[in-house]
């Protein structure tokens, strides 16, 4: 919300970018069982960089890091959270939706 206040409704892709990426990190820590830095138990692997998304919709292009994660048999995993992800004309709906808002 800060950034909408200092940078104005016109950057809204940018807001929902970050929060998309911070819904997909806190998926990421419920996948694993642990936060960052965490060491327990009950750990199924670990956190294992990023890899970029590009999402085109109708107030601009986003392109958002999807965390990755490695399983405790090697396998890699792509964490995200599919219904958030999943066909781009929702991303796309939400946005102008959110945008109608802001501008009254």
């Amino acid at each position: 919300m800060e950034y909408l206040i200092e940078h104005g409704p016109g950057d809204i892709a940018a807001v929902f970018g970050r929060a998309l990426e911070l819904a997909m990190q806190i998926e990421r820590e419920r996948f694993l069982r642990v936060g960052p830095s965490e060491r327990t138990a009950e750990r199924k692997g670990y956190a294992n960089g990023y890899k970029p998304k590009r999402i085109d919709t109708p107030a601009g292009t986003l392109t958002v890091a999807v965390p990755k994660a490695v399983g405790h048999d090697g396998a890699q995993v792509v964490v995200a959270p599919t219904a958030l992800m999943a066909p781009q004309d929702r991303v796309a709906r939400i946005l102008v939706a959110a945008r109608a808002r802001l501008k009254g």
